[in-house]
């Protein structure tokens, strides 16, 4: 967690409180400035709060953590590599030397890339003045959990894939947290939380399956294949247990049938590995679901539905079914607009329809369409159930 912190925000956790504290063997101001001096050579400062944290930890807590703190700083600023330029008293060395030698240094230098071994000429490394400039320090924060969670509830809730990087980090403090993790509410990006479910065993993370497609990219995740599944997985033998978890989650989802039908074979392929008969009186939907794809059973999708809804001038039917789907339902709104208007349809706030020469005067109960209001009439389909 340290070295991900310092990555990420530029904190570290304080050194951990002991038991038992013996008065006589609590650090000193001036071990705290030394340390700082340490660190400031690598470009690095301890902020107050951080400084606060540890004036009274004993010298034991402190060597421990200091020793993993400049272990981390280095590999952050660069320093725990060891450089050998070809040219140590850069630049009026080479100004010195003849352009004969410059030559032979680099012909024998790429020639050890090829060899594999860094041929480098002894050259004496003189002596450099200080700088003269100042270096702006970076300030090491004091981190706390809080501070953790929140950074890894950013990542779990981008609307994008992740890098290799944040990848790792999550796979990090998932094991790390387990059941403690803060799991968002709604992971919006559906390879993020079939990562996540692949590295959690958190309660609440299956929740969030919501469709067969779901279910699909999370077996395929156990599977070690594609999770966008743009590529075809060989799907392994799943363990019993696997099975009742796979099956069971696509049970609590919505239109399986119209999910399954999106990825077919893929859906005909993981269905020989789930073996969903034996569970066909635990799991009826997706048996039958399963069942139907394997069978190559005609299926009427949401969109034949709807147009044919449309067709047939069927208003509410078509509203009652595109507000399964919001963002399908905003980009038709405004063709149903013009059916109601057309027919001049009267809908009532229970969700009933009659034509608009019958009951004209009853204003309790019923609407009246006006010409060209489509806010009136996006408010009735909202409220229609």
């Amino acid at each position: 967690m340290d070295e991900m912190l310092l990555r990420r925000s530029t904190r570290i956790l304080p050194p951990d409180s002991p038991d038992e504290l013996n008065t006589n063997n609590i650090i000193s101001v001036a071990e705290v400035a030394s340390m700082m001096k340490n660190v400031e050579s690598l470009g690095f400062t301890f902020s107050t709060d951080l400084i606060n944290s540890f004036l009274g930890s004993s010298h034991l807590q402190i060597e421990k953590w200091f020793v993993n703190l400049i272990s981390l700083l280095k590999e952050l600023a660069g320093a725990h590599v060891t450089y050998e330029p070809m040219y140590p008293n850069f630049p009026r060395q080479v100004m010195q030397v003849t352009d004969a030698e410059l030559y032979i240094n680099a012909i024998t230098h790429y020639f050890g890339d090829v060899i594999g071994f860094r041929i480098i000429h002894d050259y004496t490394k003189e002596p450099l003045s200080p700088l003269l400039e100042t270096t702006k320090l970076t300030v090491i924060g004091l981190a706390e959990y809080n501070i953790i969670h929140e950074i890894f509830s950013n990542i779990m809730s981008s609307k994008t894939s992740i890098s290799e990087e944040d990848k790792t980090d999550l796979a990090n403090y998932l094991s790390h947290f387990k059941e403690d993790a803060n799991i968002p509410n709604e992971i919006p990006f559906k390879e993020i939380l079939v990562f996540i479910a692949l590295h959690s065993e958190h309660p609440d993370i299956l929740s969030q399956f919501k469709t067969a497609t779901d279910v699909l990219r999370f077996a395929t995740a156990l599977s070690d294949g594609d999770i966008s599944l743009a590529e075809n997985t060989n799907y392994i033998s799943f363990r019993r247990h696997q099975r009742r978890q796979l099956l069971q989650l696509i049970e609590n989802g919505s239109s399986i049938t119209e999910n399954m039908a999106i990825h077919k074979m893929k859906w005909i392929r993981l269905g020989e590995r789930l073996y969903p008969g034996e569970y066909k009186e635990r799991f009826p939907k997706t048996y039958s679901a399963i069942s139907k794809i394997r069978d190559d059973v005609k299926l009427e999708s949401f969109n034949s539905k709807l147009e044919k809804y449309i067709a047939h001038k069927q208003v509410d039917k078509a509203g009652t079914l595109l507000k399964q789907r919001p963002s399908i339902f905003a980009r038709r709104l405004d063709r149903l607009l013009r059916l109601v208007y057309e027919e001049e349809v009267v809908v009532s706030s229970n969700g009933s329809e009659s034509n608009s020469d019958e009951n004209s005067m009853d204003t309790s109960d019923t609407i009246t369409p006006y010409k060209n209001n489509r806010i009136h009439y996006f408010d009735l389909f909202c409220r229609s159930d």
